[in-house]
């Protein structure tokens, strides 16, 4: 690493940095075991000779980056920086190996300039702007080199008693594969009033990814006797804003203040590779490109069945079973094409995906006279949780569980006469996930919208004056006492678990409500 800083008059200020950078890893393991015949012992030599296991790999990998950055500054008033990696990776072919990344930056403090000095009020305004390319090596090394493989080939016993280990054919060549790429634009500002009271950051941000992997979608006759290689084929664009804001003020010997944030950001599919569409329904359901990827298609609710009337006359819900597993409590959907069938041409682009798009938060806090508070706000929002098993399915897990809200469900007032009433409820007749019709379908009983807003922390403390404390021998002496995750506004199906944290796409019902935490200390210095 080599860096050079020099300031001119004064007023000039240049930084240089320049970096070469080499990353070499090698790794090799083996193993071996031999099991014992009727005895046991900790040294390989002395199992039995019958059964033996061995085996072992080894891995190399070699990345090499030249990286630079110039920034240049006037008065600290104009600023600019520019700078660059030009990385190489083991994984491609030769020719395509090496990747230049260049960034760049300018900003502009204009609280400096000399027609804003009358404005008393504003500390600091500075305008900035930055757009980078980066790149990420990502993809199956070697993909260049044409061969055979021994794994993935299997294994066969061509006489009797011997496993011979099979080779596989190789996919095809592909010289071409390299990195894919991240375009990124910010565009901001930065703001204080009135010696730093007020602060506010604002940033809009744009990323383009290209030469994502993807497999080309063709056809091989199943005697070619190889595979398509990855591809740099697919991109996706995320747009984005960002914004957090700050104040602090004193009245009298009450000191506050709040701070805030704010992000909120989408990803659209540029291209996504497929196969020609096949007509426009097909385009409409099944096309990504052009799109948003965050949405869930699901059915549109529309009630529950009151009588077996209502079930026979409705459009059928379960293709060719018709409607013979409907019961009067039972869900019914929208024949959103009037067809009178409803299946997956009668699905909306209804739902949020699981991912939030977004995240915001604010901090309260406060000083007097020695007291201290601060409070901890955060949510998210614009995502959907889909819940199933254990804690949405009557009698989930082979008919041994049933949460106790499915309590409040349809069923007969004589459990043993099957020509008595029907009683209502709020959920559907239990019975087994075998013996229902549309019940768990994708809708909005079962996926929920799973934004919310927590008070996270909340603490109060004091501390003693230091002069008193000074008499008896101590530094300094405070009690404070917290709570952790107060109170959680958010829908009620949801709120059972933690919303910021669901387990993942299989939200079945198995991790531990959201805890509540309680503490009180004291802190004392000597």
């Amino acid at each position: 690493m080599v860096n050079y800083e020099v300031s001119v008059k004064g007023n000039h200020n240049i930084n240089a940095i320049l970096v070469y950078e080499q990353q070499q890893t090698w790794s090799r393991w083996t193993q071996a075991k031999r099991y014992y015949d009727f005895y046991t012992n900790d040294q390989i030599n002395f199992a039995g000779l019958d059964n033996q296991e061995t085996g072992g790999l080894e891995e190399e990998t070699a990345r090499m980056s030249y990286l630079g950055r110039l920034n240049y500054d006037y008065k600290d008033r104009y600023l600019l920086e520019f700078a660059f990696r030009r990385d190489g990776s083991f994984r491609y072919h030769p020719d395509h190996r090496w990747g230049m990344f260049p960034v760049g930056a300018i900003g502009w403090r204009i609280s400096d300039e000399s027609f804003l000095n009358e404005i008393s009020w504003l500390t600091d305004l500075k305008l900035r702007a930055s757009y980078g390319i980066v790149g990420e090596d990502a993809g199956r090394p070697f993909q260049y080199i044409a061969g055979f493989s021994t794994t993935g080939g299997g294994g066969y016993e061509f006489i009797n008693g011997e496993y011979t280990v099979g080779a596989s054919s190789p996919s095809i060549v592909n010289n071409s594969l390299t990195w894919f790429t991240s375009s990124i634009l910010d565009i901001g500002f930065d703001l204080s009033l009135w010696d730093g009271k007020l602060q506010a950051e604002f940033d809009l941000y744009k990323r383009n990814r290209e030469g994502l992997l993807a497999h080309r979608d063709a056809s091989l006759p199943n005697t070619f006797g190889g595979s398509l290689p990855q591809e740099n084929l697919n991109s996706d664009q995320v747009r984005g804003i960002d914004f957090a804001i700050s104040y602090m003020n004193f009245v009298g010997n009450f000191q506050y203040g709040i701070d805030a944030n704010f992000n909120y950001a989408r990803t659209k599919n540029i291209h996504v590779e497929r196969g020609p569409f096949l007509n426009s329904m097909d385009r409409w359901r099944n096309g990504r490109a052009g799109r948003y990827n965050d949405v869930v298609w699901g059915y549109i609710y529309a009630g529950q069945f009151q009588d077996a009337d209502e079930i026979i006359h409705s459009p059928i819900q379960n293709g060719d079973l018709g409607n013979l597993r409907e019961l009067p409590g039972d869900f019914r959907f929208e024949d959103v094409n009037n067809d009178g069938i409803i299946d997956g041409n009668d699905m909306q682009p209804e739902f949020w995906n699981g991912t939030p798009k977004l995240f915001y938060g604010f901090t309260l806090k406060g000083a007097w006279k020695g007291f201290d508070f601060n409070m901890l706000f955060q949510g998210a929002a614009r995502y959907s949780v889909r819940f199933e098993e254990l804690y949405a399915e009557v009698l989930a897990y082979q008919g041994l569980n049933t949460p106790a809200y499915f309590f409040d469900r349809w069923r007969k007032e004589d459990p043993y006469d099957l020509q008595s009433e029907w009683i209502p409820g709020e959920w559907p007749a239990a019975r087994l996930i075998s013996n229902v019709g549309m019940m768990y379908a994708e809708s909005e009983i079962w996926r929920r919208d799973a934004s919310y807003i927590r008070l996270k922390s909340m603490e109060i403390g004091y501390s003693f004056d230091s002069q008193l404390l000074n008499a008896i021998g101590l530094n300094g002496l405070r009690l404070y006492a917290n709570a952790h995750n107060i109170f959680t506004f958010t829908d009620p199906f949801v709120k059972i678990f933690d919303p910021e944290k669901i387990e993942g796409s299989y939200n079945a019902g198995f991790n531990y409500p959201l805890q509540r935490g309680f503490n009180f200390g004291i802190n004392v210095k000597f």
